[in-house]
């Protein structure tokens, strides 16, 4: 799970590389405490 505190860009730049990366928003999870994701 990518954090949403990370760059967005960068997640999009690992996804282009391959790597099945999963955001927080992507999930609904935005604003969400540590211990719900």
């Amino acid at each position: 799970m990518f954090d949403e505190n990370m760059p967005l860009p960068l997640a999009m730049a690992l996804r282009s590389l391959g790597h099945d990366v999963d955001t927080v928003p992507d999930e609904g999870l935005a604003g969400r405490d540590d211990p719900r994701i």
